[in-house]
This record gives C-alpha cells, structure tokens and sequence, in this order.
C-alpha cells in the first residue's frame, strides 16, 4: 500500500528470499562462496546451516542465479517432510524422470543413468534440499545412497543440504557418520552484526528504487538492532511496518518512534520480538542514558534535509503519477447514467433524455499548488476545457463532487435534471440513497489518512477552506506529499496533504460489495464467508478448509490481514475492511496510483 507513497518499484523489505536483495554481509559473501566452490569443483556433500531468518534460502536462490542453466541441471527439494521412496520419487520428478515405480531399485537405475548421461555431455547436477532439518534418519541414509552414484573421478551429483542448526546435530548421530563424513563443504550463517544493520536497511531501500529519501535514523537503526537481534528476516518485518506508519503519518524519515510504534503493534504477532525491557528503556541505553530530547537536538538539521529532500522528490512523483492516472482513466467506460434522488419533494423534472458523452477529465502535470487562481467564468454544471466538471455556486459543490466521484468509477450522470434544478433543490438530493441504488456502499471517517490508505478516490468535506475554494471536493491521485484534488468551484489543484488535511472534517469512500461481505463476523455462515476465506488463502492469511463458516481461525486470519495492510484488526468485515477487499477484488477500478 505505500509503494506509490515512496515510489519504491517493489517492496524493500518483503519476507519472499528474493536474491536481487541478498546483503552480503562478510558471512553471507563466504557462505556464497563455499557454495559455489562446492558445486563447481563437484565436491559431492555440501552442508548450509542458519538460524531461522538468516538469509539460507536467499543464498540458495542467489547461487542458481550464478550458474549457468545450459551447463548445470538443478532440482529443488522444498518439501523436506518424506520417506526415503517419496524422496527418490520427487529427485526424479525435478529432472524430468520417469518416478511412477514404487521400486528404490528402478528409480535409483534411472536416476543413474540420467547422471551418466549428462556427465558425459560435460554437464553438472545440482540437487538442493531446502528445510533438511526436518529429514528423518532413514531418508538422510537414502541420500547418502544418492551420492554413491559417481564415477572413479568425480562426482556425478553435488547435494545442497540446507537447514537449520538442527541439520548439525542430526548429522551427528552415530547412525549418520557415513554421511558425516562425506560432507566436505560446511557454512554456518550467523545473525547480522549491529553495526551493519543500517547498512542493511539502506541496501533494501535502495534496491527497491524509492523516488523519495527514505531515511531511517541512526536511532532507529539501533532499535530495530536491538529488537531484531541482527535475524534479517525480523529485521524486514519490522522495517515494512515502519515503512507503513511512516505513509499513514506521511513522512519519509523514519525514527525512533516510529520503530517503537512499529514494535508495539508487532508483538504479540510474533514471539521473536519481546524484548527484554521496555521501548523507553532500550531508547535510553542506545542513547548513552541522556534524555530523549537531548539525544535527538542534533539530529534536528538532518532531518529537516531529509524532509526537504522529501518534498521536492515528491513534487516530481505527483507530477509523473498525474499523467499515469489520468492516462488509466481515459480508458474506463461510461456504464450507466441516473437521476438523482431526492430526500423531499422537489421541482418536477422533465423526463431525462441520453447525455451526450463529455471528454474525460485530464489532469494538470503540475505538481505544486499554484497562487489562488482567478475563477473562470463556467456556468452552473458545465466541463472545463480539462474535462472537470464545474459549478459557481457553492451549494451545489456537494452534488458536484459525488458525480465526479462517480465518474472516477466510470458512471457519467446526465446533466439535464441538475440545470433544471434550483440549488436549494439540488442540495436536499439523498446521496446515500443513490449510491446506494447504483450498488455501491459509503464508508465514512474523519481522518483523511483512515481514507487514503484505501488507495481510492476519496470526497472530502472541508472547514476553513478558502473563500474561493468549494467546500468539497474529491482526491483521484496521490504522490509523495501531494494530492490531486478536484475542486468544483476552482477546477484540478495539486494541494499539499500535510495543509489539507487538518482542514477535512469528513472522508467519504464508496465502494463496490458484489460478495456482501460487508458486515460479515464471528458467527456468519454461508457462500460470503466462503469468499472471504478464499480471498484470506490467496493473501496467505488463512490455511484451512474454505467452508463457509466464520469462526475463531477465520477471525484470527482477517485480523492478520488488517494488520497487515495498515487498518484496525476488529476481526470481522467493517466497512474500511470490505472497502480494500473490493479494490483487492476489483484491480480494475479506480485508485489513487
């Protein structure tokens, strides 16, 4: 969700051992290293060991990523739970081998002479099996089996066991000594040192691409050493949560507190992260025991550079994403068109005829808001010459706002019904109740930030606005700092959002609930809750049977997956809940990027 928000490519710190981020620490360079010296010299056995979220895995994909696919055939065993048969069975399978036999013989044979074959074709065979800790004695003997298959000079298959430091004492039993002692290569990875966390940190960010200067502080850094003690893995985890207070609050500087925030809300989630004092205590120690306040007073002029720098890379991110959303935009269709619906009786109105399509509204490229325009002279429900609609009066700036809003969803409402309206009329329409006919669903806040961090349009109501600017208006882009926002009176602005947004009273966004889910809690049953667990497994929040019965693994699901995404984990399908789930299930609809 904050992507656009930085202007990452992709995200910095995901938990996926994607190998374009490996950070070879010393350790981590040796470790590669003794792999691909135990491959390139066939050295049969070769033994990677690690804590849990050290980087084996990652190592792993970045040593494929050395080897020459046309020279080296390479089989990845990531299911480790296996009866010797099962596991012949699968090594086969990796190569493209017949497995069907439930023989050890057969399939042994085959294998065997598949190495031969590309041995003799100057090829090398790479077996890899991830998690080997969990390999039971019998099936590490049936390994040992495998590599029996060589020649009177070299081996015909290299064999990457990766696993935790369990492996290490598995190995070690009396049983296993034959396998003990062919193992030639051994590496054992250890936790990241403190100070090359901040290196850490900074490699990720900057693999990623971010359009801003996304700076964590050196305090921050020296928290998130402490609480993750130097583990890569929890190191990313608190990070993404830092990443996402830092767009909730709209800042690009990351510092202390929004890494003790960032823990607050991740413990309890994951038992790795209780600390062993409190936040304030730790914040403290780092400090060198002074105060707070006097361990940050010199870094006051950093991090106004770094904000400073922020704004302007954000200036130039609202200007890029202006043309890409209004370029989207120009694509969707008009669906339907209505009338509008009023809560009284109000002047009767001729029978409306087809609107005449009106051109696409298109964005100005230009990222900082101007000096208070001169208001041009458009009439009461007319388009600019950018395709906005606009109004003079401002009592009909509320009406104006829910038809754009409607617009950035594909609806174009004919015109007619307004003009012929007087605006005491036009302003007693019961919006809800249209919306709520064209099948859409209003979820409402007074935090602007509560709205955005849904990634779709947004109508806002303001207080204190300017006496030229409307009342209300509705945000279609976002980019760093700034918002794109369509104001009837006035037309397109680029507004800052740190200014905006103490000025918005409400946040309205609507959304489309086609599943009904909406509502759903601890309880419901029935073909929503279905597609609510289905959706849970594709975010990889929930691992049991989708059937349709919300209970107590459901719920535990949903509120990983609020958590997640930045929304308050109720455990049931409130309104901001149903409202990302439609942009999840609707990629095609409108949204701030």
């Amino acid at each position: 969700m904050y992507l656009q928000f930085y202007g990452f490519k992709e995200a910095p710190f995901n938990l996926t051992p994607d190998s374009k981020f490996l950070f070879l620490s010393h350790r981590h360079q040796e470790a590669l290293a003794a792999l691909l010296f135990g491959v390139q010299e066939r050295k049969g056995f070769i033994c990677l060991t690690g804590e849990i979220g050290c980087g084996k895995t990652t190592l792993c994909r970045a040593l494929l990523n050395q080897l020459d696919p046309e020279q080296v055939r390479v089989c990845v065993v990531l299911n480790s739970y296996l009866t010797d048969l099962e596991l012949l069975k699968t090594i086969n399978e990796g190569y493209g081998l017949a497995a069907e036999s439930d023989s050890k013989k057969t399939l042994l044979d085959t294998l065997n002479n598949f190495l031969i074959d590309e041995f003799k074709q100057g090829h090398n065979v790479v077996l890899i099996i991830d998690e080997a800790q969990n390999l039971r004695p019998e099936t590490l003997e049936q390994i040992r089996m495998i590599s029996n298959l060589e020649t009177e000079t070299a081996k015909l298959i290299q064999i990457v066991m990766v696993g935790q430091p369990e492996l290490r004492r598995t190995l070690g039993l009396p049983e296993l000594e034959q396998l003990n002692q062919r193992i030639t290569v051994r590496y054992h990875i250890t936790t990241l040192e403190p100070d090359e966390i901040a290196e850490y940190i900074r490699h990720r960010v900057a693999i990623a691409e971010p359009q801003v200067q996304v700076a964590f502080s050196e305090q921050a850094s020296k928290l998130i050493a402490h609480y993750s003690r130097g583990v890569p893995r929890r190191i990313n985890v608190i990070c993404d949560r830092c990443l996402l207070i830092g767009y909730v609050q709209g800042t690009f500087n990351i510092d202390d507190k929004i890494v003790e925030q960032a823990i607050s809300e991740i413990r309890g989630q994951a038992p790795g992260f209780e600390p062993s004092s409190t936040a304030g205590q730790v914040a403290a120690e780092i400090s060198g025991g002074v105060p707070r306040w006097a361990a940050k007073l010199g870094w006051y002029a950093v991090v106004a550079c770094v904000i400073a720098a922020g704004v302007f890379a954000g200036m130039w991110i609202s200007s890029q994403n202006t043309e890409k959303v209004m370029a989207s935009r120009d694509k969707k269709p008009h669906k339907q068109q209505i009338a509008p619906k009023p809560k009284k009786t109000a002047k009767p109105t001729p029978p409306p005829e087809a609107a005449t399509p009106a051109p696409e509204p298109t964005m100005s490229a230009k990222p900082t808001p101007p000096p208070t325009p001169t208001p041009v002279p458009y009439d009461n429900w007319q388009y600019d010459s950018k395709g906005v609609l606009r109004v003079r009066d401002p009592k009909l700036a509320e009406a104006a706002s829910y038809l754009t809003m409607l617009e950035q969803w594909g609806i174009r409402v004919r015109l007619d019904d307004y003009r012929n309206a007087s605006p005491e009329d036009v302003s007693n329409y019961d919006w809800p109740k249209t919306i709520a006919q064209l099948n859409f669903k209003v979820y409402r806040t007074d935090k602007l930030s509560d709205a955005l961090r849904l990634n779709l349009p947004v109508l806002v109501h303001f207080a204190g606005v300017d006496a030229q600017a409307a009342p209300y208006g509705v945000i279609v882009s976002m980019g760093g700092d700034y918002l794109e926002l369509i104001d009837p009176l006035l037309g397109l602005r680029s507004v800052k959002r740190s200014a905006l947004e103490p000025k918005v009273t409400e946040a309205n966004v609507i959304y489309q609930d086609e599943a009904g889910l909406t509502g759903l809690s601890t309880g419901a049953k029935g073909d929503a809750v279905v597609k609510l667990q289905e959706l849970l497994a594709n975010e990889k929040k929930f691992n049991g049977v989708p059937d349709g019965s919300f209970g107590p693994v459901t719920r535990e699901a949903l509120q990983n997956l609020q958590r997640g995404v930045g929304l308050e984990p109720s455990g049931q399908v409130d309104p901001p809940t149903a409202a990302w789930i439609s942009a999840r299930l609707n990629p095609r609809g409108p949204t701030l990027d």
